[in-house]
Parts: structure tokens; C-alpha cells; sequence
């Protein structure tokens, strides 16, 4: 994956979320955000998934647990879906994207699709809010090129 020249980080975001709290899985057709995505406090499980009909990795999710104590990031390219789970009381998650978010070219792809195969960290009572209970199987999601 490669960064573009000149790419700018214009947007930040601070989220704290309880234990098993799922947030995403997030994208803009429109105005893609590219993300770069830290764990301040706690831990999450992060999820991308390529949503590039001209990518080999179209599909295909990418899974990683960052931790405060690793002290990483993740970059997440644009045409990408994106979200997390917080694996940890009080998790706090900083979010900078090369664009602001516009709800007007919003899309959420479901978070728990089987056809994804996701393997999230199992929890008893994980939280999900409305927005995200809504989102589009990836056979029926929109897609970049």
C-alpha cells in the first residue's frame, strides 16, 4: 500500500467506547477518507475491508488488535470500509482521515456479514448502535472501480 504525495490528515476525531462496543464498518464513496487509526487508552480490534472492484484484495478483510501498550497505528487506505470493536473498558480510539466525514455519501457495510468471514472477539452483550445495525450485506454494498 503506498501513501499519496501531498496526502493531508484534515480531519480528528477522539472516540471512547465502552468494552464490546462495535463501531463501523464505515466508508464514503464520495469523498474517500483514507484513515489513520491509534489506540490512546485500552484495546480495540480493527477490521478493513477492500472495497475495490480493480484490487486482488477486493473482499478480503483485514484484522489486527491494537493496543495502547504496542503503541502502533494502522494506516487504512482510501476504498476501504473501516471499523472497530473495543475490547477493553473506556477504550479510547484517535481517528485522523484525510477527509471530513459527510453523513450526505455515508455508507456502512455490515459488521457481521457471514459472507465477509470475519472472526471478531466474541463477547456475551456487544453493543451496536442503530446505524450500524442497518448496514448493507457486501453483496449488496456499494463499491469503488
Amino acid at each position: 500500500m503506498s501513501i499519496r504525495s501531498g496526502l493531508r490528515l484534515v480531519d480528528e476525531r477522539l472516540e471512547t467506547s465502552k468494552g464490546a462496543v462495535v463501531r463501523g464498518l464505515h466508508y464514503q464513496l464520495t469523498r474517500p477518507q483514507a484513515r489513520l487509526i491509534r489506540v490512546i487508552s485500552g484495546s480495540v480490534f480493527v477490521v478493513a475491508v477492500d472495497m475495490r472492484r480493480s484490487s486482488p484484495e477486493f473482499s478480503y478483510p483485514t484484522c489486527l488488535e491494537l493496543t495502547e501498550e504496542g503503541r502502533q497505528a494502522v494506516w487504512v487506505p482510501e476504498g476501504y470500509a473501516c471499523g472497530y470493536m473495543t475490547l477493553r473498558e473506556g477504550a479510547r480510539v484517535l481517528i485522523k482521515s484525510s477527509e471530513r466525514e459527510d453523513t450526505r455519501f455515508a455508507c456502512t457495510l455490515l459488521w457481521n456479514d457471514p459472507d465477509l468471514g470475519i472472526e471478531w472477539p466474541s463477547f456475551e452483550n456487544v453493543v451496536v448502535n442503530e446505524r450500524d445495525q442497518r448496514g448493507k450485506p457486501f453483496a449488496l454494498a456499494e463499491s469503488f472501480e
